[in-house]
């Protein structure tokens, strides 16, 4: 089973290397600024003593801009790439989602009354009459999962990450619900193994890939332990 206690050290490891880089450079271009500091306050009139003074006080606040226009232009020119390269696909999927709520709501209830076949059968005539989208299969996987239904609730993870345009976020949420199946009612620890393998590969650097290497890392020295007693 996934060691939880480890993913959760990982992510927090993760956390704070991220945190002391930042601190770092901000040292590092706050020590840069100084010397552009001490000029500006000249430029003001300021002069002697107060000049050092001034300017080490200044260059942090100069960085901090710096960093906040850059991670604004950073966010910016990320938002204008992808309207440009997908200038209609997300609307187009939240206004079908939005019509299709109904029908995903109509499903859930029938699955609470026990009706868990009407269920099924009304996924399948959204995915027939309208395709896939992430909302509807997003849904019919918590509650294929929910019910039971373990092998559906799969195929709704795996369509998900074969959707031509699916955003990082909904791979993930995708990938990680298809761990813990394999990991948990599935029983199929080769596959969880694969999906470990592919977080770590398709999100390299973030927390969710570095708790995947540590269970990865750690399941290697339990078989080498297992074998080594053997």
């Amino acid at each position: 089973m996934l060691d939880l206690d480890l993913f959760e050290k990982s992510i927090q490891r993760e956390r704070r290397r991220r945190f002391w880089s930042a601190a770092w450079l901000g040292a590092l271009v706050s020590g840069a600024l100084v010397a552009p500091s001490i000029v500006v306050v000249m430029l003001y009139g300021v002069q002697g003593r107060s000049r050092l003074m001034f300017g080490l006080v200044l260059a942090p606040f100069a960085a901090g801009a710096l960093f906040a226009v850059l991670s604004s232009v950073t966010r910016l020119g990320g938002a204008v790439l992808h309207q440009f390269l997908h200038p209609s696909g997300g609307g187009r999927d939240a206004t079908m989602e939005r019509a299709l709520a109904p029908a995903v709501s109509q499903a859930e209830a029938m699955a609470a009354e026990g009706r868990l076949d009407e269920a099924i059968d009304i996924f399948e005539s959204i995915r027939l009459e309208h395709g896939d989208s992430v909302g509807t299969l997003r849904a019919e996987a918590e509650l294929m999962a929910a019910e039971g239904e373990h092998e559906r609730a799969r195929h709704a993870l795996h369509r998900i990450r074969l959707m031509g345009e699916v955003s990082p976020a909904d791979e993930l949420y995708a990938t990680h619900r298809l761990i813990d199946l394999y990991l948990g009612p599935l029983e199929d620890s080769g596959r969880a193994v694969v999906e470990l393998r592919r977080l770590a590969d398709r999100f390299p650097g973030t927390p969710d890939a570095e708790g995947a290497l540590a269970e990865l890392q750690r399941r290697r020295a339990l078989r080498t332990a297992t074998s080594d007693m053997e």
